[in-house]
């Protein structure tokens, strides 16, 4: 049994794996290059130019004390979650 869940909210693909606490955000498709390990527990996909193609945290549920399952409801609002973990990391440009 698949422990593995997406759902497309938007233009963004969310992914949540409940054996191993993992929730992933798909930004945008394209080749794999390598991951930027943000943290021990973010890690980002990215392309050769190093455009972010997704992130993954690891262990979500325990390190920002989510309350209740990860479901299509819930996995749009995680990002509101993540932002003072991730700002540090990202570099916005205009």
């Amino acid at each position: 049994m698949s422990t593995l869940k997406k759902w497309k909210i938007d233009d963004l693909v969310y992914s949540y794996d409940s054996l191993v606490d993992s929730f992933y955000i798909k930004y945008q498709e394209g080749e794999f290059s390598h991951n930027v390990d943000f943290t021990d527990w973010i890690i980002a996909d990215v392309d050769d130019k190093g455009t972010i193609l997704g992130i993954e945290f690891l262990g979500i549920s325990k390190k920002i004390g989510l309350k209740g399952p990860i479901n299509k409801q819930t996995a749009c609002k995680v990002p509101a979650h993540l932002l003072p973990y991730l700002a540090p990391h990202l570099l916005i440009s205009r």
